[in-house]
């Protein structure tokens, strides 16, 4: 959102105050700005100018007289270039767009100086010929004597503003900066149409009424199709519109303004103004030219029963504005907010107007806008005439919200010891009703501030706190007892997982959005089972809630092989069904180059497991046959088992699904529900840090290849010593020196003392009685 300084001073005195303080104090007290603009440190130089004499020098450019602050030889090759037009000139040394201009050689000839497009001025974007100025101008003005070029612009950052549709226009910052700054705001004047109340009035039907609140219509002759007054172009331009004509200008003009959006229909094309929505899929031309499909139940603007523009959003191509237009319909109205919101989201189209309707807009402002319009288009051009009186559709009066309150809660809640009448003070300036019954108050909110703002009496101390200054208030520490707040499982628990695999594991987490991407899993084949299905999806491609994550983490892994050959993630999300939702730990294992092959890194990841059940939980982990899963190598795989309870899945990915994202990698998955962790976590102890070094033992013991994993790691970790740890899985083995019958699974144990070194005889002492522990399970190292 961009204000214009010249703009606003229209409304409320402000030229004797510098933008700096003026951005400062709006930033403080009503949005962030995030800069300001001035047209003067960019251009300079330019000036009204008269061409006297014109000599053709070859087929593309004339040889003229420019008549200015002094006379000038100008070389021009702008298709209208004529005697007696009046047009903008920039003498030599003045700038344009931070350029110098100086004399040059043109076409043979030498030019003092440039005539200027109004692209080349910076008025508006058209590049084709000379900006052509209105005869009653002198030669020789400063283009600041004639408009407001070297006007200050401040940016708005537009988050700060969502829930403020009163600022989507000039004129509420005028009321804003008016009661910042104690200074009067001016009248907003309109059309006084009491004197067309004889006209008949325009057939109008509203057959929605929830998604039309109101719709002001009016129909007008004597048209002219010209350039809009140079002021008008000049605001615009500054303001982020591109001028055309007079009548989309003002439209734009009227938005800019006031913040309601307004549209001008050829009214050739206008018999009956009909509000409906759509009944089924209908394609339509809209003013960009595109054809776009709309869905059913698309709120329309008709002549009749033809749709002639999509309601908020964008008018039709059929009955735009042209140059041979002379008379028009204008329409100012107020839509359904998440309606407008949802059509622009389906269309894929958001347009000035409807960012202005999505933020539920003052129905008052309708009225007000239209003759808003008629006012400055009489001012331009006496000539027009309405040809009905101006037609008010206002089925559902707008009530304004009232709060009831008190000083005293006023006061408490800023924490400073305002007087009574500097809090009705400051919510008057605002506009605000206030009545006094006693210390109690009831505050009725302005219309433009009662559609999605002011509705609690906490959002009354919020306006006054604003007004009178935060910076104002006087820091106080708050004299309520500080409780130590109770711990929450499930964030601890989280917190400590995220611990293991990031500083254990050398981990690195993820964070996605809860839904699908329609696109990669379409890629890869996989097919969700009866997955939620968004009624509003945020794109076409993200239409479903997740019930797994799989999907997800493929993604990431499938991003990070173009720059990674190996790395491992993990990420705590939600998975859904149509009657729950859920929170899970999904971990993926990628190695691109890894000749171990899946069934390393599927142990790997069961060794990783069991390394969190131990540290989270007092249950072991253990595993049976897995069940079937579409993306799960079904001979790689198993179910996870928490005190005996299936909690989840692991196992390398499918071996279709790997070649569809790259042969030569190796990936293994797990996704476990979180609530068995909740359940069985264990109660928070502080254990001290050990200052003495620890020592990594590996052991590769030969299993039988019948014997399933579970059972030999139970057999394996039943093994107790006071200097264990840690136990981990760091390789499997097969070949034939170790016979076809048997793998080789190599598993590290850290082991250490909190109280002293080890010595060669702890080791050894370790050691004999693991040794002894296996060949007591009839196993042997190899």
């Amino acid at each position: 959102m961009k204000i214009s300084i010249k703009w606003l001073n229209d409304f409320v005195k402000i030229s004797d105050l510098n933008p700096e303080e003026i951005s400062a104090l709006l930033t403080m007290k009503t949005a962030e700005t995030e800069g300001i603009y001035r047209k003067s440190d960019f251009y300079s130089g330019i000036m009204t100018a008269k061409i006297l004499k014109t000599v053709k020098t070859d087929d593309k450019h004339f040889k003229c007289t420019v008549l200015a602050d002094k006379e000038y030889n100008v070389i021009s090759g702008a298709p209208n270039t004529k005697e007696g037009l009046k047009t903008l000139f920039v003498k030599p040394g003045g700038y344009l767009n931070e350029i110098k201009i100086a004399e040059k050689s043109v076409a043979g000839e030498v030019s003092s100086g440039m005539l200027l497009s109004g692209k080349e001025a910076g008025i508006n974007n058209d590049h084709s010929k000379l900006f052509e100025l209105d005869e009653n101008f002198q030669a020789g003005l400063d283009i600041s004597e004639i408009c407001d070029y070297n006007d200050s612009i401040i940016e708005i950052d537009n988050k700060s503003l969502t829930h403020r549709p009163d600022l989507w226009g000039i004129y509420g910052f005028a009321r804003e900066i008016s009661a910042i700054f104690k200074r009067p705001l001016k009248n907003f004047e309109v059309f006084d149409s009491s004197s067309e109340e004889s006209l008949p009035e325009f057939p109008i039907e509203i057959r929605d009424k929830k998604l039309c609140y109101r719709y002001v219509g009016a129909a007008v002759k004597n048209i002219k199709i010209v350039q809009s007054p140079i002021n008008i172009q000049v605001r615009l331009f500054h303001t982020g519109h591109t001028p055309k004509n007079i009548i989309v200008d003002l439209t734009n003009y009227v938005m800019t303004e006031l913040g309601q959006p307004l549209h001008a229909f050829d009214r050739n094309h206008i018999e009956k103004i009909v509000v409906d929505t759509l009944k089924k899929e209908t394609v339509y031309n809209t003013l960009d030219k595109v054809k776009r499909t709309l869905p059913s139940n698309t709120l329309m603007i008709q002549n009749n029963e033809k749709p002639v523009a999509v309601a908020g959003i964008i008018g039709g191509e059929d009955s735009e504005i042209s140059d041979s237009t002379d008379s028009i319909f204008l329409e100012s109205a107020t839509f359904d907010a998440n309606h407008v919101r949802k059509s622009t989201v389906i269309m894929g189209l958001r347009t000035d107007s409807s960012a202005r309707f999505e933020k539920s807009l003052d129905p008052e402002n309708a009225l007000k806008g239209a003759l808003r319009f008629l006012y400055l288009l009489k001012k331009i051009h006496p000539e027009a005439k309405l040809t009905h009186k101006v037609t008010d559709i206002n089925y559902n009066p707008f009530v304004r919200n009232i709060i009831h309150t008190d000083y005293p809660f006023i006061r408490r809640l800023i924490g400073e010891r305002l007087d009574n009448q500097t809090i009705k003070s400051i919510l008057e300036s605002l506009e605000f009703e206030v009545k006094e019954d006693g210390e109690s108050v009831t505050i009725t909110a302005p219309t433009f501030r009662s559609t999605k703002d002011i509705s609690i009496r906490e959002d009354i101390v919020e306006e006054v706190s604003r007004i009178y200054g935060f910076d104002n208030i006087t820091p106080v520490l708050p004299a309520q007892k500080i409780s130590v707040p109770e711990k929450n499982k499930m964030n601890e628990t989280d917190n400590i997982l995220k611990d293991i695999l990031t500083y254990s594991f050398s981990m690195n987490e993820t964070d996605s959005h809860p839904w699908y991407d329609n696109k990669f899993n379409k890629k890869i084949s996989y097919k969700p089972q009866s997955p939620v299905e968004f009624k509003n999806p945020i794109s076409n491609d993200n239409t479903y809630l997740r019930t797994s994550m799989l999907p997800t983490m493929l993604k990431f892994a499938f991003e990070n092989l173009k720059i990674y050959d190996s790395f491992s993630l993990y990420e705590i999300g939600h998975i859904f069904s149509l009657n729950s939702e859920e929170r899970a730990l999904a971990i993926i294992l990628v190695d691109k180059k890894s000749k171990k092959g899946d069934e390393a890194q599927f142990f790997r990841l069961k060794s990783i497991l069991q390394n969190l059940s131990r540290r989270l939980t007092h249950e072991d982990i253990s595993f049976s046959d897995p069940s079937p899963h579409q993306m799960i190598n079904p001979s790689i795989s198993a179910d996870i088992l928490l005190n005996k309870e299936s909690c989840g899945f692991l196992g390398a990915l499918h071996p279709q699904i790997n070649s569809l994202l790259d042969k030569k990698v190796n990936i293994s998955y797990c996704e476990i529900n979180m609530k068995f962790f909740y359940s069985m976590a264990k109660a928070e102890s502080f254990k001290m840090f050990s200052v003495y070094p620890q020592t990594l033992l590996d052991f590769s013991i030969l299993k039988p290849k019948e014997e399933f994993y579970s059972d030999f790691y139970a057999k394996v970790s039943s093994f107790k010593h006071s200097l264990i740890k840690d136990i981990k899985v760091i390789s499997v083995y097969e070949g034939e020196n170790i016979g076809s019958n048997h793998q080789s699974i190599t598993y590290r144990f850290t082991i250490g003392s909190n109280e002293r070194t080890l010595s060669a005889e702890d080791l050894t002492d370790f050691q004999s009685k693991f040794i002894s522990h296996l060949e007591s399970n009839n196993y042997k190292l190899r």
